[in-house]
């Protein structure tokens, strides 16, 4: 992850991937409201996980760089987002 700048929000963001559709790498920017342990789980159409992780964030904006080798196919992938009781879920195009 990279920290990008402190912010004082009260929910949990979850952006859009820059870089849609995937190229080499795709960065995923987050926003927490307090710092902590995230979650980052990316799902297939059949709803199978196909890459976890867990990082340490800042409170305020960050962003998670994924590599394109992770995702076995190209397609459709759904992305989560869980910190402490909140989820956010976006979608990303690798080709």
């Amino acid at each position: 992850s990279t920290a990008l700048r402190p912010a004082s929000v009260a929910t949990l963001e979850l952006g859009q991937n820059r870089r849609n559709p995937v190229g080499e790498y795709s960065w995923i920017p987050v926003v927490v409201p307090r710092s902590g342990s995230a979650e980052l789980r990316m799902y297939d159409l059949t709803g199978r996980v196909v890459y976890q992780t867990r990082d340490q964030f800042w409170d305020g904006a960050q962003q998670w760089r994924i590599r394109r080798d992770v995702l076995a196919a190209d397609g459709l992938y759904f992305y989560e987002l869980r910190y402490e009781d909140q989820t956010r879920i976006r979608r990303m195009i690798v080709d």
